[in-house]
């Protein structure tokens, strides 16, 4: 019950620590964001499960989920540098950054750029624009695997410092 000595007013998502009511037991939808066009993103994954002061059954189920996700996207990064693609196609750009749209249909125009035979992914500076996308890919690989790192110690580390309630 809520307030009750089991479910405090004041609770903490087991996932990302963030102070969340628990209404009804539960920690409530959170860390989604509304981009806009009625849409949004995903709520933590530490929404629906009780409060960190009661439980740490989140933190047993996403660490590992975390760690297979680290291990298939390194893999994925490894796949990258080993065997880049003969092409690469992404949305078409304006010089501000906005995705270009075929004016008759509204559908995002998309451009293929293809790997030149000089392609080498140390060479920072080709001007060529499959070598920056590709890059830029690998760059953005290799900070989602950083960043999952990051949630994975967090997580290991509220584990280790959970204590069961008296």
């Amino acid at each position: 019950m809520y307030g009750s000595r089991e479910y405090p007013t004041k609770t903490e998502c087991q996932i990302c620590g963030r102070k969340i009511k628990a209404k009804f037991g539960l920690i409530a939808h959170h860390g989604y964001k509304r981009p806009g066009n009625g849409w949004q993103t995903v709520s933590c994954s530490g929404a629906k499960y009780r409060p960190y002061q009661v439980a740490k059954d989140a933190l047993e189920i996403d660490i590992p989920d975390v760690e297979g996700y680290i291990v298939q996207m390194q893999q994925e990064v490894d796949d990258l540098r080993n065997d880049p693609p003969h092409s690469i196609t992404i949305a078409k750009t304006d010089l501000r950054g906005r995705t270009v749209y075929d004016d008759d249909k509204g559908r995002t125009v998309y451009v293929t750029h293809w790997m030149p035979d000089f392609f080498n992914f140390e060479d920072h500076f080709m001007g060529n624009k499959y070598a920056y996308e590709t890059q830029k890919k690998m760059r953005d690989m290799q900070y989602q695997v950083s960043s999952a790192k990051d949630d994975r110690d967090f997580m290991k580390q509220r584990l280790a410092d959970w204590k069961a309630p008296k």
